[in-house]
C-alpha cells in the first residue's frame, strides 16, 4: 500500500512540474501571436488603402471611393504623405506601403483608435490623392474692394469643407484677424457647404 501511494505522489508532482513549464510558454505565446495578429491587420489596412489611392487616380481626377476598414487596436500613429502611407504601432513597428514608387502622391487623415470606419479616398488632381476627411484647398480666389478692405467674396476651392469651418482674413499690416462672413463664401469641391 505504501508503494502506491508513493507512486501517485509523484505523478502529482511531476504533472504540477509540467504544468508550470507548460503554462507561461502557452502565455508568451498567446501575447506574440496577438501583437502578430494586430501586425498583420495593420499591413491590411495599409495595404487597401494604397490599392484604393492607385485605383481611384488610375480613373482620374475627381475620383472617389468610400473603403470599409478594421483599424487593430495598438496603433500610436501614422503618416499619410509624398507617396507613402504608414502606420506605426505601439511597440515601434512601423508598417508601410509596399509599392511605394507606384503610388500617387497621398495626404490624409485617418483614425487610429480600433474599430470599424468609411473612409473617403478622393482623387483630386493627375497628381494627389486625398485619404479620409481631411479639408484641402486647391484653388482661392479673392476680389477686394480696395487696400485693406474686407474682400467682396472668396471663391475657395477644394475638398473636405464642412459647414461649421470658419474662413479667417489675416492683415499683414495690422496683424487682425477677423471672420469672413459665410454669405461671401463660395465653396466649390465634391464636399461644397
Amino acid at each position: 500500500m505504501k508503494k502506491r501511494g508513493q507512486i501517485s505522489l509523484s505523478y502529482i508532482i511531476l504533472f504540477a512540474l509540467i504544468i508550470f513549464a507548460i503554462v507561461p510558454l502557452l502565455y508568451f505565446s498567446a501575447g506574440a501571436s496577438s501583437q502578430t495578429s494586430r501586425t498583420q491587420k495593420a499591413h491590411d489596412v495599409v495595404s487597401i488603402l494604397s490599392v484604393t489611392a492607385n485605383a481611384v487616380h488610375n480613373l482620374g481626377s475627381g475620383n472617389k471611393a468610400t473603403i470599409f476598414v478594421n483599424m487593430p487596436s495598438g496603433i500610436k500613429n501614422y503618416s499619410i504623405q509624398g507617396r507613402e502611407i504608414k502606420l506605426i504601432m505601439e511597440d515601434g513597428i512601423e508598417v508601410r506601403s509596399e509599392a511605394a514608387a507606384s503610388l500617387p502622391g497621398v495626404i490624409g487623415k485617418i483614425p487610429i483608435a480600433q474599430g470599424s470606419y468609411y473612409i473617403p479616398v478622393v482623387s483630386l488632381n493627375e497628381t494627389l490623392v486625398v485619404i479620409g476627411n481631411v479639408p484641402f484647398l486647391t484653388l482661392l480666389n479673392m476680389s477686394c474692394v480696395g487696400v485693406n478692405q474686407m474682400p467682396m467674396w472668396i471663391t475657395v476651392q477644394g475638398i473636405g469643407f464642412e459647414p461649421d469651418y470658419i474662413l479667417y482674413i489675416w492683415s499683414p499690416n495690422t496683424g487682425d484677424i477677423t471672420p469672413l462672413p459665410a454669405s461671401n463664401v463660395n465653396y466649390i469641391g465634391p464636399n461644397a457647404m
